[in-house]
């Protein structure tokens, strides 16, 4: 992250070349301010040799000793700044190395180029010790007042943008980003797409990763993105096309994938596409074990027409799972169907399973199927486990009234 302090060395270097000649070329003229002294450039080679061989307290006097022997404002002051950030830097201690690069830069000598990466790494000083609000208002100002700021500098900037919740001008940068080059990096692409879908702006976030997918056709998290952009913006059918199109290139065939295949047949209420593959996922087992997908499954066959087929399926869950839930959702079938007795079944085979949700609307269906069979001991005891449960009171105290009708009959008949 802190690449610009460990090339600040070369980059001075060049300065001082530059400075060399300059003076070589004419002693009469007067010297540049921005054109480092002698002394300068003896210190910046005495100081890389030092950070080279991990003298790092004797790079740290050379630099301080640079700074105390320079006027202040000049170009020496501000590369010793520069220096002792760089010190402070290669030794992570970032909190230090800050005040150093900002005296360095309100000094305003360095070239325009130099200028735009020493703010960038200035910004990542301040993520570092995280102060991003301060990071983000450092380069908004310098990219206000700065026509043509790097790309770096633009790239970070939208980055940090969208961390502090300002989504749409972090795309305005993101996009200028993207002008920078007739053909923009593949990192450019995502970062626009990022930003659009941050803001929900879905149609470019998917163009943005249309266009890298045709750079780089068997990137899977690519195809990944693009499905998953499709389907946070309710695009269900693109979604599956965008599925489709990765699988025929023998791409997101892993069992996450599967079950968006399925959620988004499902979703679309396209229950016999929805059904093949939950049929054949739960069989060769390309499908997790899940609960979920049985039930799937058997609302899918619900909603073709298809009863029986619902119910062979839950028999077969019943068989092979441990979820109570299946059981309880059969015994509700059977309720519906007039099958009473298979009710008590479905009921005592989920109380042996456990884990019941709803436990007094259990008591309740247990106590109303036994109730139609006349069973009124066990009626009685399903009514007084349903009693322990609040939400179920109303209902208890219906079916107790019914109870007392039906136990009045038996007596009178008796």
């Amino acid at each position: 992250m802190h690449h610009y302090i460990r090339r600040a060395a070369l980059v001075l270097s060049s300065l001082l070349i530059f400075a060399s000649s300059a003076s070589a070329a004419s002693k009469t003229d007067e010297r540049d301010i921005r054109i480092p002294t002698a002394k300068t450039y003896a210190a910046v080679n005495d100081i890389t040799k030092a950070i080279d061989e991990k003298r790092m307290t004797e790079a740290t006097d050379i630099a301080r000793a640079l700074l105390n022997s320079s006027a202040p404002g000049t170009i020496d002051a501000a590369l010793a700044y520069l220096l002792l950030a760089q010190i402070d830097s290669t030794q992570e201690r970032y909190a230090e190395a800050i005040p150093n690069l900002e005296a360095a830069l309100a000094i305003n000598l360095f070239d325009p180029e130099s200028t735009d990466r020493y703010v960038v790494g200035l910004a990542n000083l301040y993520v570092e010790t995280k102060q991003v609000d301060k990071a983000v208002a450092l380069l908004k100002a310098f990219v206000a007042k700065t026509p043509h700021p790097s790309a770096d500098m633009l790239y970070m900037y939208s980055v940090l943008l969208m961390q502090v919740g300002e989504g749409d001008e972090a795309l305005v940068q993101a996009e200028r980003l993207m002008r920078y080059d007739l053909k923009p990096k593949k990192e450019y692409y995502q970062l626009a797409a990022a930003c659009a879908q941050n803001v929900k702006y879905y149609d470019k976030a998917c163009a943005y990763l249309e266009r890298m997918i045709e750079m780089d056709p068997k990137n899977e998290m690519l195809w990944n993105q693009l499905v998953a952009m499709h389907y946070s913006a309710g695009e269900l059918v693109a979604a599956i096309v965008s599925l489709e199109r990765a699988q025929a290139l023998g791409l997101l065939n892993a069992p996450v994938n599967n079950v968006t295949m399925v959620e988004l047949y499902y979703n679309l209420e396209r229950y016999p596409e929805a059904a093949k593959l939950l049929e054949k996922g739960l069989a060769d087992k390309t499908l997790p074990d899940e609960q979920r997908f049985w039930e799937m499954l058997c609302l899918c066959y619900d909603q073709m027409g298809e009863p029986a087929k619902a119910m062979d399926l839950l028999k077969r869950a019943s068989a092979q799972t441990k979820w109570s839930a299946i059981d309880t959702r059969m015994a509700e079938r059977n309720y519906r169907a007039g099958h009473f007795d298979q009710v008590i079944v479905n009921l005592e085979s989920a109380l042996k399973k456990g884990g019941i949700d709803r436990l007094g609307d259990f008591w309740v269906l247990m106590a109303s199927a036994a109730l139609d069979l006349k069973d009124m001991k066990k009626a009685a005891y399903a009514l007084d486990e349903a009693a322990k449960y609040p939400e179920a009171t109303s209902k208890v105290e219906r079916l107790r009234r019914t109870f007392a009708q039906i136990k009045a009959i038996l007596e009178n008949t008796a």
